[in-house]
């Protein structure tokens, strides 16, 4: 590398790193982790090493709440729970996609892309609108047929907003055992809440269905009971997302 491009180079860094620091000192929490997945993908080729150490200190803190505990002076992060797991089984009761490097924005109409990117802001503003008294979005649906993009659209706010998606895995929170499966659903609810997550209710119509189903007394009914009493107190620390597939869509649904 010649000392003109090392200048250049150098002169790119500095302009980054104010624009670091300016984030930073506004309190933009979220704009800073946004920008530096943005530093990851920039710098993946030139400086592999610089842009792995903010990779990993990217993934060190993807489930703590803010990062105004990380950068406070002084402060110790907490520390981060293991995922919950089925007692029995030792299966994790939640799948994890972490696109906090950057993922492409899904292809959707003008509407539904303005819909999400509002849901997107206010996670984003959560602090000033809670200052105002106003509560941000706390739950979404997305309807549509299978292969339209819902969970994929899922992941990208999840992106957006910094933070990995958690993917609610309800075969393997189901178990024949009575009272069981309230118990894995709660171990779930509690964890994604206590880490201000983005929890996904995959194919919830699966099961939601059956709600009112005269033949189903069984685990099934109990499930969907429990889900409804989680999803009722959720809060708005956290984004609560679920997935509806139908066959047929009007224009408008993901």
């Amino acid at each position: 590398m010649s000392v003109e491009d090392k200048t250049d180079e150098l002169k790119d860094l500095e302009a980054d790193f104010a624009n670091l620091v300016l984030l930073a000192a506004a309190g933009s929490w979220e704009d800073v982790r946004l920008l530096l997945a943005k530093f990851v993908r920039k710098y993946r080729g030139r400086r592999p090493d610089f842009a792995e150490r903010i990779n990993q200190a990217l993934k060190s803190t993807q489930t703590r709440s803010s990062a105004p505990s990380i950068l406070r002076r002084g402060s110790t992060p907490p520390e981060v729970s293991p995922l919950p797991m089925d007692a029995d089984s030792r299966l994790s009761l939640i799948r994890v996609f972490d696109h906090l490097a950057g993922l492409e924005a899904p292809l959707l109409t003008k509407g539904l892309l303005k819909q999400i990117q509002s849901i997107v802001r206010e996670r984003r503003e959560r602090d000033k609108l809670s200052a105002r008294g106003i509560r941000p979005t706390r739950s979404a649906i997305l309807v549509g047929p299978p292969g339209v993009g819902k969970s994929l659209s899922a992941r990208w706010i999840a992106a957006q907003i910094g933070k990995p998606l958690w993917i609610l895995d309800l075969t393997t929170v189901m178990s024949s055992l009575l009272g069981k499966t309230g118990n894995n659903l709660r171990a779930v609810f509690d964890h994604a809440r206590a880490n201000e997550a983005v929890l996904l209710l995959d194919e919830i119509d699966a099961i939601a269905k059956r709600r009112s189903d005269q033949s189903d007394v069984g685990e099934l009914k109990r499930l969907v009971t429990a889900i409804l009493q989680e999803v009722d107190a959720w809060p708005d620390t956290g984004l609560l997302l679920a997935n509806w597939s139908i066959r047929r869509c009007g224009g408008g649904s993901t």
